[in-house]
């Protein structure tokens, strides 16, 4: 449990950090630059990481979350290291991010907001 805890901070410290990359850009910038790019999906291969790595048990218990989904969105984003299909991170990252931080903030005891 306390290592399912761990990754469920991973999971959403990843989320808000890719969200903060999209906030105020837009798609054809994700296209046209390579550093925004490669930031944006690593921080959600970690999301993907960290997902695999929560105990079936767990899993099993909030099963109300998509963690089959969010494991194989790395083989819908990354078919192969040198392509990227750009369309499907930035839907992630604008539509499917905040629900997921939602439900596991839901679950992840009460932490301290963090300042700027």
């Amino acid at each position: 449990m306390k290592g399912d805890i761990l990754y469920l901070g991973h999971m959403i410290d990843m989320a808000r950090l890719a969200q903060s990359f999209v906030r105020g850009r837009v798609y054809d910038e994700l296209k046209g630059d390579k550093a925004f790019e490669r930031a944006l999906v690593h921080a959600l291969q970690i999301i993907w990481a960290a997902a695999r790595r929560v105990s079936d048990e767990f899993r099993q218990q909030h099963s109300y979350i998509p963690w089959r989904q969010i494991v194989a969105f790395r083989h819908r984003v990354v078919h192969d290291y040198l392509n990227v299909e750009h369309q499907i991170v930035w839907d992630i990252a604008n539509k499917e991010l905040q629900p997921l931080v939602d439900a596991l903030a839901a679950i992840l005891p009460a932490q301290p907001e963090e300042e700027d």
